[in-house]
């Protein structure tokens, strides 16, 4: 008669190169809590992957993720999803100028206590993304989901900038 399964779940067997020494505390440890050697790394496995799960959920906010927009570009002309690339490219680049600026170096910028060229730059650019949208974007596109991801980003932008609306 066949010994009883203790892991009821079909599942599949991995095999892992561990140095005796571990190994070791795996058979004390496991003897400890009264569990063979194979049920214990199968609890380090689970936990672990239970918590990288939550730390990917917590890093990664579900919030406009990038294929909510490559699915809305998906029923738009090519022209406008051209356009909308475009735009989206120059947003993504003033983004990435914005971050690399200090919290302390946009707090004297807006005070007018420093003359930043680079804030000053990134201004002109979020303005003039602002205009293009207006002008290009807002009366091209017909998308509801498009217009929401856009302009929700840009102003996000137009915010930290104090750019007004």
């Amino acid at each position: 008669m066949a010994r009883p399964r203790k892991l009821t779940e079909r599942g599949t067997t991995v095999s892992a190169y561990v140095p005796l020494s571990l190994y070791s505390e795996f058979q004390r440890l496991a003897k400890s809590k009264g569990l063979t050697v194979s049920e214990y790394i199968y609890r380090l496995i689970a936990e672990a992957v239970q918590k990288e799960k939550a730390s990917i959920v917590a890093a990664d906010p579900p919030a406009d993720p990038p294929n909510a927009l490559q699915s809305a570009l998906k029923g738009l002309e090519p022209l406008d999803r051209e356009r909308v690339l475009l735009f989206m490219k120059r947003l993504e680049e003033a983004e990435g100028r914005l971050a690399k600026l200090s919290p302390d170096e946009l707090k004297l910028a807006r005070s007018g206590r420093l003359t930043s060229s680079e804030v000053d730059n990134v201004r002109k650019t979020v303005i003039g993304l602002k205009q293009t949208y207006e002008r290009t974007i807002k009366r091209n596109v017909r998308s509801p989901d498009v217009l929401d991801i856009i302009g929700e980003r840009l102003l996000e932008l137009m915010k930290v900038l104090e750019v007004p609306p």
